[in-house]
């Protein structure tokens, strides 16, 4: 339910657009440059995608306030659910979540940046959100967000890590049976 409702006011042409540039580009990619090479571009251009993406749902169509409504206080949203908000856990987990695949990507494209690297890009997007988000008086600037994001970034890293482990196992045993 809060996936739908995040995506419910982004117009269908912004999808279309997004969808037609990555068969394109997906295209383009493998035919031009093979199929190692190309699925790094491809990831990185799935990562400005989702990137945007990312913006357009968080920042660009949430409604205009009066007044920028924000929380710059550390770890308030865990007070809260102490005190009986459990409301704000699927919020919580959503932003883990909807922030995995940029970790993912992150690694796919750029496979030579470690963790820390990755923990700076995502802290950087996140925070470039919530300072939008507090600028243009849209949605709901808070620390807590920042934390949560970076959170999933790096399990999305810790994803593709393990994608790459794999990979590389299933390389070796190739390997002795050749």
């Amino acid at each position: 339910k809060y996936f739908k409702d995040l995506y419910k006011d982004v117009p269908l042409d912004v999808y279309e657009i997004l969808l037609y540039i990555l068969c394109i580009g997906v295209l383009l990619f493998l035919i031009t440059k093979g199929f190692r090479r190309g699925w790094r571009l491809v990831s990185g251009l799935m990562l400005v995608e989702y990137v945007v993406l990312l913006f357009f749902t968080t920042v660009f169509s949430r409604n205009y306030r009066e007044a920028p409504k924000f929380n710059m206080t550390p770890f308030w949203s865990y007070t809260e659910i102490i005190n009986g908000k459990q409301n704000l856990i699927p919020e919580i987990l959503m932003n883990v979540v909807v922030f995995a695949p940029v970790g993912l990507f992150l690694g796919f494209t750029f496979s030579e940046l470690k963790w820390k690297g990755i923990l700076v890009v995502a802290v950087c997007i996140s925070l470039l959100i919530e300072i939008l988000q507090f600028i243009l008086h849209r949605g709901f600037s808070e620390l807590d967000d920042v934390m949560h994001n970076t959170i999933g970034c790096i399990a999305g890293y810790g994803a593709y890590r393990l994608m790459r482990y794999g990979y590389e196992k299933i390389g070796e045993k190739v390997d002795v049976v050749e």
